[in-house]
């Protein structure tokens, strides 16, 4: 199991190796944001602990842009300090699978890294071909968004509140999707969007 710690300070660092330690995984240490977010895409999907504090990138901006722009399936818990319910309830909408204050107790934290583990060693029910690559890599970043929000079946308008976006916006997507990836109407574009994500 990879698991990528993108924390400042090294002695929580050290905490969170400590922790995991008998699961064995493969860690690597980022103390920034930015070169994380560089390498992310090319990184083994892993598990992503992400503390929300970090000398060059808001966390929380970071958790966003994880997940719109070099979404590879990672998993992410996410490290505060002091928050609000509505802190957590905001990340858990960006994706993290958890949100724990600091300091977090341990055994939470290694049942959290067990979820992300059995996430992550999950088969997908599917696999894309190459026609299937080619037709998601012309997507922008937005349009990946807007696919991956409504791949459960949701409205438009629901999609369009998720985003922060308005309903025409959101159509207006929808249909450069489905012209994008050859698809009949837009159910056709969720089979796609069940294969990928």
């Amino acid at each position: 199991m990879y698991i990528y710690i993108v924390e400042q300070d090294e002695r929580e660092k050290e905490h969170i190796c400590e922790v995991v330690a008998h699961m064995h995984p493969q860690v690597t240490w980022y103390d920034r944001g930015k070169p994380f977010l560089e390498d992310c895409e090319n990184l083994p999907r892993g598990l992503i602990i992400l503390d929300t504090c970090l000398p060059d990138l808001d966390g929380m901006a970071l958790l966003h842009k994880l997940k719109s722009d070099c979404d590879n399936g990672h998993e992410i818990i996410l490290l505060s300090g002091p928050c609000s319910v509505s802190d957590a309830v905001h990340a858990m909408k960006e994706g993290a699978i958890n949100f724990f204050e600091k300091p977090f107790r341990q055994a939470e934290m290694v049942d959290a890294v067990k979820e992300a583990r059995d996430k992550l060693t999950q088969a997908p029910s599917f696999q894309l071909d190459d026609h299937d690559l080619m037709a998601l890599a012309q997507l922008t970043p937005r349009e990946l968004s807007v696919l991956k929000v409504s791949s459960n079946g949701r409205s438009a308008k629901s999609v369009a509140h998720s985003l922060g976006l308005s309903v025409r916006t959101i159509e207006m997507h929808r249909s450069n999707i489905i012209k994008k990836l050859d698809a009949q109407n837009f159910a056709g574009a969720l089979v796609l969007a069940a294969k990928a994500f």
